[in-house]
């Protein structure tokens, strides 16, 4: 072996495993515990909002680790379908003490259990997705007078408790959860009576920091502000008529990065309805999908698909529709793939196709990310250069009676300066 000397001993030793030390100490942390917090009331019923004020104090708050939990007593049967206990919230709105909103998502229940299938693993569906309400496949019956206990993680909610940071005590000090309930007949499937949401409360992982490190990030605050980038998903809705087979709509909100466009097709007729799932999607049947910003096309030539034939009687179960819609579903798959954290998700092939009870996870999602290395770079949107959507459909899948109602959410990037007193939010 050539020869080497001491400071290259000292790095070939690390190399090769070979250095018995202590590692260095990085953690800033004196103390980490949960913190829990109460809504206002502690009972709730359909259509009511619940609200909670948090009280922090001066601890760091970890958003992903932070959950929400609260016992559930349906007053009768039915099941969440191809949802979960994400189907009782119809819209979040996350604020700050000043009044700031942080995050607003309606129709929240809509897209929250297939951004969460369509963005976490198999291993997440048979794990973490049941505490949530998610039965690894299975429909989650409900039984009458039964109180379930349920755990959601914050990040399922509101994006601003996803992203890695810390959030300083300047904005989580005082923050506003206002959590809107959905009505009895649209969260739940095959059952018309009522339910109840009693013990509700928010688990916050808070951090105590060293106090040299603490008075600097004060500092800041102070004087340049701290800033936290996150997503919002703004909502929009388009209803068609029977048999009304073509779509082209813009979607009116102004961004500087418009990250990603997720559309969920469902029959109007299932909305609000006791019997049916109203969350769930309908099966694909896109014969032609594209849009647009400016001049920017995406994809730059659109999708098409031909070959429709009827669906089976035990609920769309059909192979060759399945086999058609390959290219919509690789192109979905790739527009939620996250460059950062790349997985496969949960939602397979037959998902987009089937209308069976559990997997009604039919999205078309576009994505407008502009780089291959990070989740920053997204399309300017305002009202002279509009987000486009051109689609068209086919009635054999569905029947030529169908209403069609297709929900809309532009994810896009916001970011949030933190003042001592005051937040700053802009899009």
């Amino acid at each position: 072996m050539t020869e080497v000397n001491q400071d290259m001993q000292e790095g070939l030793m690390r190399v090769n495993q070979l250095a018995y030390e202590f590692p260095a100490q990085l953690s800033v942390s004196t103390r980490r515990h949960r913190v829990t917090n109460y809504f206002q009331r502690n009972t709730y019923n359909p259509n009511e909002t619940m609200v909670l004020d948090s009280q922090t104090g001066s601890a760091f708050v970890c958003g992903p680790d932070s959950y929400l939990s609260f016992l559930f007593t349906p007053s009768d049967g039915g099941s969440f379908g191809s949802g979960s206990a994400l189907n009782l919230f119809e819209t979040v709105r996350v604020k700050t003490r000043g009044g700031q909103e942080l995050n607003r998502i309606e129709n929240f229940n809509v897209l929250a259990a297939k951004h969460a299938k369509w963005t976490k693993s198999n291993d997440w569906a048979v794990s973490e997705a049941q505490s949530v309400g998610f039965v690894g496949g299975d429909i989650h019956s409900l039984s009458s007078g039964i109180a379930y206990r349920y755990t959601i993680p914050l990040k399922y909610l509101a994006p601003i408790f996803a992203q890695s940071k810390l959030l300083p005590p300047q904005l989580c000090e005082g923050l506003r959860i206002e959590l809107q309930l959905e009505s009895s007949n649209t969260a739940r499937e095959g059952a018309a009576g009522t339910y109840t949401i009693t013990q509700p409360q928010i688990l916050f992982d808070a951090t105590t920091i060293a106090d040299a490190f603490a008075r600097r990030i004060g500092e800041l605050a102070a004087t340049q502000g701290l800033n936290i980038m996150y997503s919002n998903f703004y909502s929009n809705q388009v209803s068609g008529s029977a048999g009304q087979t073509s779509f082209n709509y813009d979607i009116k909100k102004a961004a500087s990065k418009c990250m990603r466009l997720w559309t969920i097709s469902r029959d109007n007729a299932k909305v609000n309805s006791a019997a049916d799932d109203s969350l769930g999607a309908l099966p694909m049947d896109y014969t032609s999908v594209s849009s647009h910003i400016g001049s920017d096309y995406i994809p730059n030539v659109p999708i098409r698909v031909s070959g429709y034939v009827v669906t089976s009687a035990t609920g769309g179960v059909n192979a060759k529709n399945t086999g058609l819609i390959s290219e919509l579903y690789y192109h979905t798959l790739s527009a939620v793939s996250d460059n950062e954290r790349p997985c496969y998700p949960s939602v397979g092939l037959k998902a987009m196709s089937h209308d069976d009870a559990n997997i009604r996870d039919s999205v078309l999602v576009f994505s407008y990310n502009k780089s291959t290395l990070d989740n920053l770079s997204g399309y300017s949107v305002n009202n002279s250069r509009a987000l486009i959507v051109d689609l068209e459909c086919d009635t054999i899948v569905n029947g030529a009676g169908t209403v069609r109602r297709i929900d809309n959410w532009m994810e896009h990037l916001r970011n949030v300066r933190i003042f001592a007193n005051q937040s700053v939010i802009s899009d």
